[in-house]
């Protein structure tokens, strides 16, 4: 700012930027690396844990860390739960009907066949 001859505190009200956004210096973290390699292993280890479970892990060990912390470096590691195994069950032997329609008209959802054409419309008899 002392290049054209104004204060800092002219400059930046000239241009609409507080004085101590002006002076931020950010601080790299240093255990970012170490904290981001250990949200990997507890993952592999615990793969149905999310990243909150896997923050009250860390806080247990020691690390100083909060949820949205643990969260971003979680969406940049590209992590995630693996999703759910939908099970069907069936009562009875297995890939046998439980009710057979004896005449039309009996069980209806037996009676209907259901195709499409090429258009993309539903045919069904």
């Amino acid at each position: 700012m002392g290049e054209r001859g104004y204060s800092q505190r002219r400059g930046c009200s000239l241009v609409r930027l507080s004085r101590s956004s002006f002076r931020y210096l950010p601080r790299p973290r240093e255990d970012e690396a170490r904290l981001a390699e250990r949200i990997r292993k507890l993952a592999c280890e615990r793969p149905a844990y999310g990243y909150r479970r896997i923050t009250v892990l860390l806080l247990r060990e020691g690390f100083k860390v909060n949820v949205k912390r643990v969260h971003r470096i979680w969406k940049r590691e590209g992590l995630q739960i693996p999703r759910r195994k939908v099970r069907k069950r069936r009562a009875g032997p297995k890939g046998e009907v439980m009710l057979r329609a004896q005449r039309p008209n009996q069980v209806w959802t037996y009676d209907f066949l259901e195709d499409r054409t090429e258009g993309g419309k539903k045919l069904r008899t």
